[in-house]
């Protein structure tokens, strides 16, 4: 490699930098997610590094996403989609900002429910 340059996983570089494994001793929950929850979800990407550093620190993690495969539900505590039925890929696109708002306020509400 150039400049002894190392190549390494993305999600993992990113969360060092941010700390998150001292960050996120302070969550009671831990939310993440990205489009689309799959088998590749499984393979560093970012929802799954998060989820690992998650479980060290003893705390559940949710996973959201515009569509989910049940394969990757090992990696999270529970995992939900933000669309509100069969929808197309399209309209999911173009109405992203409203599902991800309106799936928002319902979460919210349960985690209020919860811990006050």
């Amino acid at each position: 490699a150039y400049f002894h340059a190392q190549i390494v996983p993305g999600a993992g570089f990113i969360l060092s930098r941010l700390n998150f494994e001292k960050i996120v001793h302070w969550a009671d929950l831990v939310i993440t997610g990205e489009g689309k929850i799959d088998r590749q979800t499984l393979h560093d990407k970012a929802p799954k590094a998060v989820a690992d550093q998650a479980r060290k620190a003893g705390k559940p993690v949710v996973a959201i996403a515009g569509a989910i495969e049940k394969e990757a539900s090992e990696a999270f505590d529970g995992m939900f989609s933000f669309t509100n039925g069969p929808t197309s890929l399209d309209d999911s696109i173009k109405n992203s900002k409203k599902l991800v708002f309106d799936f928002s306020v319902e979460l919210a509400r349960l985690l209020c429910r919860f811990y006050g």
